[in-house]
């Protein structure tokens, strides 16, 4: 039961990250910035959950967590810009 706060507090660290990289103006620094944040709010994720002290192999469910729904906001924001301008 105490594995899916830690899983939450990784989508909301997406949720964050794909906040900021959807208001980045340029399409060269999102690249840049999609990935340097997903690592580091992944590591912040493994850290706070206390599992990156047991065990570095969490960063490779946590990083793609993080960086899989940055993409999907990312992605699903510049869809409803398209569709419903009023964004």
């Amino acid at each position: 039961m105490t594995e899916a706060p830690g899983e939450i507090l990784a989508v909301l660290a997406g949720i964050l990250v794909g906040a900021i990289v959807a208001r980045i103006a340029t399409a060269r620094l999102r690249r840049l910035l999609w990935p340097v944040l997903s690592v580091a709010a992944g590591g912040g994720v493994s850290w706070i959950n206390g599992e990156f002290p047991l065990s570095p192999e969490f960063l490779l469910f946590d990083v793609p967590l993080v960086a899989g729904v940055a993409l999907a906001l990312v992605l699903g924001l510049r869809r409803l810009r398209r569709e419903a301008p009023i964004f």
